[in-house]
C-alpha cells in the first residue's frame, strides 16, 4: 500500500439501543445507494487492541491490533472469515483520523487466539476490545462505512487511501457535508468505550 489512509468519522445517533441505531443506519444505507453508492458487503469486525512492551502507544498514539471479521460480501453472497494484524501509525492531522496503515491478512488457518498467544510472547499486552456490525459501500473512490459499535451507537467513517491529506480530506469533508454528516470524532471507537462518556 502507498499514501495514507485518510478517514473521517461521524456520529450517527449516540444511543445504545440497537434497534434505534438500526432504523438510523438502514436511512443512511437507502440514502447512499439512492446516490449511486454499491454495496459492498455486511460484517461483524471483532478487534482485540494491544500495548507494546517498551512504549505506551497510548502516549505515541500508535495502534496494533488483531481484527477477526466475518459474514457476507454482496457479490459473492456466501459466507468469509478472515484475520488480520493492522499496525496504525501516529494521526497526522487535527481534521482527520489519516495515518500511516499497515494491514497483514494472516490467512484462514490463522486464529485470535494463536494470533494474541504471539503477540504475548513477544511482550505486547492486551488492552481493549471493541465489536461492531458494518456494512461497507464504495462511492467516487471512497469506502462509506456504516457501523453500529456495541456499547456505543451508530457511526459513519469515510476513508480512502492518498498522498495528499489535506487535498483529500477536503474532499471527504463536502461530501459529508452534503450527506448531512456533521457529528465529526476523532476519537477511536476504543477511547470512546474506555470514556464512556458521550
Amino acid at each position: 500500500m502507498t499514501g495514507y489512509e485518510v478517514e473521517v468519522k461521524a456520529w450517527l445517533k449516540r444511543d445504545r439501543d440497537t434497534e434505534a441505531c438500526r432504523q438510523v443506519l438502514e436511512r443512511e444505507s437507502a440514502l447512499l445507494e439512492k446516490r449511486g453508492a454499491l454495496k459492498v458487503g455486511t460484517l461483524t469486525q471483532r478487534d482485540l487492541y494491544f500495548n507494546h512492551p517498551s512504549r505506551d502507544f497510548n502516549s505515541t498514539d500508535e495502534a496494533l491490533r488483531i481484527r477477526a471479521e466475518w459474514g457476507g460480501k454482496e457479490e459473492k453472497d456466501e459466507a468469509e472469515r478472515g484475520i488480520s494484524l493492522t499496525y496504525k501509525g501516529e494521526k497526522l492531522s487535527q481534521r482527520s483520523k489519516s495515518r500511516t496503515e499497515l494491514n497483514l491478512p494472516l490467512g484462514p488457518s490463522a486464529s485470535e487466539e494463536d494470533t494474541e498467544r504471539f503477540l504475548e510472547l513477544l511482550g505486547f499486552r492486551r488492552v481493549g476490545e471493541t465489536e461492531k456490525d458494518r456494512t461497507v459501500f464504495r462511492l467516487s473512490g471512497l469506502e462509506v462505512s456504516l457501523d453500529l459499535v456495541k456499547g456505543l451507537g451508530a457511526f459513519v467513517e469515510v476513508e480512502s487511501i492518498s498522498d495528499d491529506i489535506q487535498g483529500e480530506e477536503n474532499r471527504i469533508l463536502v461530501f459529508m457535508e452534503e450527506m448531512g454528516w456533521a457529528d465529526h470524532e476523532r476519537r477511536s471507537y476504543l477511547e470512546l468505550l474506555k470514556e464512556e462518556k458521550y
